[in-house]
């Protein structure tokens, strides 16, 4: 989903001299998310980095099948869809037969609530709506893709020994039995007023263990 992507809100690299400087925050606070790399160079995290790993691919697990992130300690571009109001957008999905879409975010400065609708090569629509929580929350709604990470400045200036922020995932069931075209993902305002991050968003589908 890299092409509705509009903000970085990782912070990478893998020296002091190289830290990308330009990123987005997760909140209104001026933190984001860090990378074990450029934890591992940064004062405050050099003892105990707790970035995420330095590429966004997680094995199958009990909650999730394989997941690959947009993001690379390599690479300075946009790794996330950040929505602090209201937004709206389509991702569109290889036209297979699911048993279920999972949605990998989490939320700045308080919970938000996301809608995840499943359109449908044919027949009608399945939509669920989602309470995205604080990424210093409890997974509710969802599970953990990661938890007890560390934080950054924005700018690569600094690294925060957090140990606590999270990545969420949230699965939505499909029709086993249509073709899925593609998947809209709604920030909902007036619910909560949260920032909504966005980090991507994978399959199951049908046939596959």
């Amino acid at each position: 989903m890299s092409d509705v992507f509009n903000k970085d809100v990782i912070v990478n690299g893998t020296t002091v001299g190289n830290v990308d400087t330009t990123q987005k925050s997760v909140d209104i606070s001026d933190t984001a998310f860090i990378t074990q790399g450029a934890a591992s160079v940064l004062d405050n995290c050099t003892s105990d980095p707790d970035g995420l790993q330095n590429r966004g691919r997680f094995a199958e697990n009990n909650d999730h099948p394989f997941v690959d992130l947009g993001y690379d300690n390599a690479s300075n571009g946009r790794n996330a869809r950040r929505s602090p109001e209201a937004d709206s957008y389509r991702v569109p999905v290889p036209r297979y037969r699911y048993r279920a879409m999972h949605v990998f975010a989490t939320s700045g400065d308080g919970d938000a609530t996301m809608r995840v609708k499943l359109n449908f090569v044919e027949g009608p629509s399945i939509q669920e709506n989602f309470v995205v929580p604080d990424w210093y929350g409890v997974a509710g709604d969802g599970y953990f893709l990661v938890d007890d990470r560390d934080r950054a400045h924005p700018n690569g200036s600094e690294c925060y020994d957090d140990n606590n922020p999270a990545m969420f995932g949230f699965r939505i069931n499909s029709d086993t039995d249509r073709k899925l075209k593609n998947v809209k993902i709604v920030r909902l305002d007036n619910v909560n007023d949260g920032i909504l991050n966005v980090f991507g968003m994978t399959g199951r589908r049908v046939g596959s263990h």
